[in-house]
């Protein structure tokens, strides 16, 4: 009788100690520095490993609000948000993360982030020896390429939990996607490689832009104005680059600086509609819609849980 393969994963940390968090995470992915922000509800975390194809995964989901200092050591890492999301500065360049909007972390980056409360993701380190592991890329994807290499993840954590043999089959396949992003033929990848790079460079401009400006309303023929670019060459990298045009990030930006305010104790004398106001969003329950689909829960439910 055929036995049914034992699952290929095992849990590294399951804990509600954020000093063994902090210890084995150094010891996985290089220097690692957390601070637990307060006010927060209780910590804990889940750190489950598995191997395939050469590849390292480490599945976690934790719960916590943290801050982030790290220098990625000599393996390149993949990082696939499932749930929540961080802010990540690597090298001094601001970036994203977020369901669908991975980030490769190369040997030696310094990294800065923050994270939501709730968090989960899979790290992927790749082999040692791998091309990938230096360079100067960008660190995020195209929202498309993101995705596919979202929906891989998943199928090889799936693989693994479950004993499947093709495990390794589907590491081949995520580490193909991920170097085709890099390499479309000498000359293509060239001509690729620096258009990307614009093209972040450009969306990254633009956000700096809109977050000096959120306290009021402004049009994409200002953004344009101020970059002195093309409106339709912005919106063009935006949307390549972050998933949405312009004003959709500005809305973004603006709901994740209410969400800042209603966590700080210094803004509990204003009503969660002056908040809004304050951060150029409508007082309306449309703005609270958009709030709790972005974040999980109410403006009010996250006033409470930051002041109990």
């Amino acid at each position: 009788m055929s036995q049914i393969p034992a699952p290929m994963l095992t849990t590294l940390l399951n804990s509600q100690d954020f000093g063994e968090w902090e210890t084995c995470m150094g010891a996985r992915v290089g220097s690692h520095h957390s601070h637990l922000q307060s006010p927060t509800s209780s910590f804990s975390a889940r750190m489950e490993r598995g191997h395939a194809g050469g590849l390292d995964l480490l599945h976690l989901r934790g719960s916590g609000r943290l801050e982030l200092d790290r220098t990625q050591a000599e393996r390149a890492l993949l990082w696939i948000p499932l749930r929540g999301s961080t802010e990540e500065r690597v090298n001094g360049q601001s970036w994203e993360s977020a369901p669908g909007q991975p980030l490769l972390f190369r040997a030696g980056d310094h990294l800065l982030g923050r994270t939501s409360e709730q968090i989960e993701g899979v790290s992927v380190l790749l082999p040692a020896d791998h091309e990938l592991t230096t360079g100067a890329s960008p660190a995020g994807f195209a929202p498309a390429i993101g995705q596919r290499l979202t929906r891989q993840t998943i199928q090889l954590l799936r693989a693994l939990r479950q004993g499947n043999l093709c495990s390794a089959l589907a590491a081949e396949a995520l580490l193909l996607s991920l170097e085709q992003c890099f390499h479309n033929g000498p000359t293509a990848a060239q001509r690729g490689h620096r258009s990307q790079q614009r093209q972040w460079e450009l969306a990254m401009e633009a956000t700096r832009w809109m977050q000096t400006q959120l306290h009021r309303p402004f049009s994409i023929d200002e953004l344009a104005t101020a970059l002195n670019t093309p409106k339709r060459t912005i919106q063009a990298a935006c949307v390549s680059c972050l998933g949405r045009p312009p004003l959709a990030q500005a809305k973004l930006l603006r709901l994740r600086a209410l969400r800042r305010s209603l966590q700080e104790a210094k803004h509990n004398g204003l009503s969660v509609a002056a908040l809004m106001q304050q951060q150029g969003l409508p007082a309306s329950g449309s703005t609270a819609a958009s709030y709790r689909h972005c974040f999980g829960e109410t403006p009010s439910q996250t006033r409470q849980k930051a002041n109990p």
